[in-house]
């Protein structure tokens, strides 16, 4: 991404002051800038007629009843409205919530969305009529799946659409279209829409038949002249966990390119279509037992992260060099990655770790370019030596031979690292080859504890001969007390000497005891008393209650003032999850400052908190002048003074 459009991002973002960033990493884990898309189905339409049907049958209509039981609030959009215990409104239907959407998708790094098509003035259309009059479409791409509902007769219109700057294009100026379903297209129609484009000056459209099936798929695009094959999700059944649908979707990828045909992967970000069942309605149907368990946001984006290795691993089948992900805001059939009214931007904030990586703290690792020989890397099941001829960057690198399992290797020692730092998601990168051969490798963080040993790692990645990066998120956490941690390269099958450089370790999340689990450690009591909590908790064991508080900014607050000055003023991204005891209130997110000019506060936009933990998020623009003595991050409320529960705390900067 190019700084005009960085900067041109962030001034949305400041403009719009209501979006949620998370915790991102020191290096890009895209290894082959690969272009990510999310499917859109905008059945979100609310009272707005659909079709044909009679009132009370819209689509809108039928999708907020799926979603009206209390149990599947969690799953309304940012836009949605509680109006009843079991009453919502989710209606997509202006403007100003059309552009906030996009804003939240190019924040996060997104590429383009794929529209479900629907005809003009059917109802359907409305979030791609809002999408195509917002002042900032160009900062999403978009692109169509195509079904029986858009004729062949439509094609000429089609072409105009793709001769759009921000119509999604690969392999240099070829428009993307996706086709759902079998027998919507002949040969000769597919011939026309080729001949269509080519005649407007543009390459010949590069076209995905989507279907359940790798077979019935590749019989497809074999009959009308596609040019590649992929799948609209992954279902699952009986409740399985969302790693068993992981585990099948894996292997569907190499099921669909066994075919012999390009393949485009897609990643399933959860299938739970429930709402529906007990609210059936009318253009599907499911089996009673079809449905996974919810995905966490990391395992989305680790699944995410599958999805750009397998293309990096894959570079002459996956050709367009794109993943489509199931999807933006399928809510009530169980497919979101869009911020939601409870959850916020936690699911884009994980993604957002793997497609738009931003600032980290200092590289936690001693001696990380082996400028220094080995020291403080020791040899396991290996040999290890320094190099001055294999060499990524610097004068040194190491050498590793002698290697006697495909964990032989140059470890390094982190457990005081990890227990300064706390748990949470790091950042791991190094710079490898291989002395011959090709195999895939992972970076791993080796643990100890009170129950056992465990072995994190980054999703592999394919290495050569010659010099790559490997990179990735690793979400390392705990039970206990931490004995014992550290860091190494694993490979998958060679035993094949390596080289290895600039190796890295970092954490963007830049407080300390972020998530509470070290009790108050770090965090200091302001015009309140605070306490750890181990009953009202977000995300691991323990959170923090803030009671007594005596004024509107009675929190607990952290000293940021070194961590800025060694990050510089600028664009910082931080987020809390809080919830009041009693009561509802706005509480904001502050950063104040005391510089050479006085003091200044720093704040998020304001986020309605009740008695159910919800995310506070934002980007805040920091600056000062002359001298920056003092630098304080809380929260802040409106007019309560009610106790306050907070958990995983988080400020990292952007680039």
């Amino acid at each position: 991404m190019n700084t005009t459009i960085r900067t041109l991002h962030l001034t949305c973002i400041l403009l719009l002051a209501s979006l949620g960033l998370g915790q991102i990493p020191l290096h890009a884990v895209n290894p082959r800038g690969t272009a990510v898309g999310a499917i859109r189905w905008d059945g979100n339409t609310g009272d707005t007629p659909t079709f044909t049907s009679p009132n009370g049958s819209y689509v809108g209509q039928q999708v907020e009843r799926a979603l009206g039981p209390n149990q599947y609030h969690f799953r309304l959009p940012f836009f949605g409205v509680e109006t009843g215990t079991d009453t919502v409104q989710a209606r997509e239907l202006t403007q100003a919530t059309m552009d906030r959407d996009i804003i939240y998708a190019t924040t996060a790094g997104l590429d383009y969305w794929a529209f479900v098509f629907y005809p003009d003035g059917s109802g359907m259309d409305t979030a791609r009529n809002l999408y195509s009059s917002s002042a900032y479409k160009s900062y999403v791409n978009y692109c169509f799946v195509a079904s029986g509902q858009m004729p062949a007769s439509y094609f000429s219109t089609l072409v105009t659409k793709f001769a759009q700057s921000n119509y999604q294009k690969v392999l240099g100026n070829r428009p993307l279209l996706y086709i759902f379903g079998t027998g919507v297209y002949s040969a000769s129609d597919i011939t026309n829409l080729r001949n269509l484009t080519v005649n407007a000056g543009l390459g010949t459209p590069y076209i995905v038949v989507m279907t359940f099936s790798a077979s019935a798929a590749a019989t497809e695009a074999t009959n009308i002249g596609a040019d590649a094959i992929s799948s609209y999700c992954s279902p699952e059944i009986d409740g399985a966990l969302y790693s068993t649908l992981v585990s099948a979707e894996n292997s569907n990828w190499n099921s669909y390119k066994a075919t012999g045909t390009k393949v485009v992967p897609w990643v399933t970000s959860g299938w739970d279509p429930r709402p529906r069942i007990d609210h059936p309605v009318t253009w599907t149907s499911y089996p009673s037992n079809e449905w996974c368990q919810t995905a966490t946001p990391w395992q989305i984006a680790s699944h995410l992260q599958e999805g750009l290795n397998w293309v990096d691993s894959n570079p002459t089948v996956a050709d367009a060099n794109t993943v489509i992900m199931y999807a933006w805001n399928e809510f009530d059939e169980g497919g979101w990655i869009c911020p939601t009214l409870y959850t916020g931007t936690d699911r884009l904030d994980m993604i957002k770790t793997i497609l738009d990586p931003a600032v980290v703290g200092a590289n936690l690792l001693a001696n990380p370019g082996f400028e220094s020989g080995t020291t403080s890397w020791a040899a396991q099941s290996a040999t290890i030596t320094q190099s001055t001829t294999m060499v990524h960057s610097g004068t040194d690198s190491l050498h590793i031979s002698n290697r006697s399992a495909i964990w032989g290797t140059a470890t390094q020692d982190v457990t005081s690292t990890l227990l300064a730092k706390g748990q949470g998601l790091y950042t791991a990168s190094t710079w490898a080859a291989l002395a011959s051969g090709s195999d895939t490798i992972r970076i791993v963080i080796y643990t100890t504890d009170s129950t056992g040993s465990y072995w994190f790692t980054t999703s592999a990645m394919t290495l050569g001969t010659a010099y790559k990066q490997l990179s990735g998120v690793i979400n390392v956490t705990w039970s206990g007390t931490l004995s014992r941690a550290i860091i190494y390269t694993q490979t998958t099958s060679s035993l094949a000497d390596l080289y290895e450089d600039d190796f890295s370790l970092g954490m963007a999340n830049q407080l300390a005891n972020s998530g509470f689990e070290n009790g108050t450690t770090s965090w200091v009591a302001q015009t309140s008393s605070i306490a750890a909590s181990s009953t009202n908790v977000h995300n691991g064991a323990g959170s923090l209650r803030i009671y007594n508080r005596s004024a509107i900014y009675g929190a607990a607050t952290q000293n940021v003032t070194n961590l800025l000055l060694a990050n510089g003023q600028g664009d910082y991204t931080a987020s809390v999850w809080a919830q009041f005891a009693s009561g509802t209130d706005n509480v904001i997110l502050v950063i104040n400052t005391t510089d050479g000019a006085g003091s200044h506060w720093f704040t998020s936009a304001p986020v309605s908190i009740s008695t159910r933990y919800k995310n506070i998020s934002d980007t805040i623009h920091v600056t000062w002048t002359g001298t920056l003595s003092r630098a304080l991050i809380y929260t802040q409320t409106a007019t309560s003074l009610s106790d306050l529960y907070e958990d995983d705390f988080s400020l990292g900067k952007l680039p």
